[in-house]
């Protein structure tokens, strides 16, 4: 049963709560450097025109994503299987993964520099950044667990978590 469309922003479809999977039968991430520059373009277009008018709402189409809602033993009840889309989806939460590493590298700069506020500002970015769009929590068995938000396939899971 086909449940409909829904158009979100990105921020919002990767922060709700509910993972997604990519299926062990689709196939590996396999953007090349055409693919990620032109992504990388799109986010900087994006930027750009932020910068200029903070105040306007822009708006971009990156492409669609096809899931089925899966019902699933996890406390969400359910998780999203990726049907078409994992490389943009991938490459969101792998550029987001890039912030997060890059924001906890500001902190220990911070540390180093003894600047404790500016370090525990930054170290509150990070966790919020972190939880919001790559990690939940999840109770299993009376405790809580951190989960990905995108489990990828086996060959790309060892690249993603590095």
């Amino acid at each position: 049963m086909i449940k409909g469309t829904e158009t979100l922003p990105v921020g919002d479809l990767i922060s709700r709560r509910v993972p997604f999977v990519i299926p062990s039968y689709q196939r590996a991430y396999a953007w090349e450097e055409d693919e990620v520059s032109d992504f990388i373009e799109d986010i900087r277009s994006l930027y750009n025109i932020r910068q200029k008018t903070p105040s306007e709402i822009v708006k971009h189409f990156f492409g669609g994503l096809v899931s089925v809602d899966l019902f699933a033993t996890n406390s969400a009840g359910r998780i999203y299987e990726v049907v078409d889309g994992q490389q943009r989806l991938a490459t969101f939460i792998i550029t987001i993964a890039l912030i997060v590493r890059a924001i906890d590298n500001l902190a220990s700069k911070a540390n180093q520099d003894n600047d404790l506020a500016t370090e525990q500002q930054v170290k509150a970015h990070y966790e919020q950044t972190r939880r919001s769009f790559l990690h939940y929590d999840e109770i299993e068995n009376g405790n809580l667990q951190q989960r990905l938000r995108l489990t990828l396939s086996k060959v790309d899971r060892i690249f993603l978590n590095r």
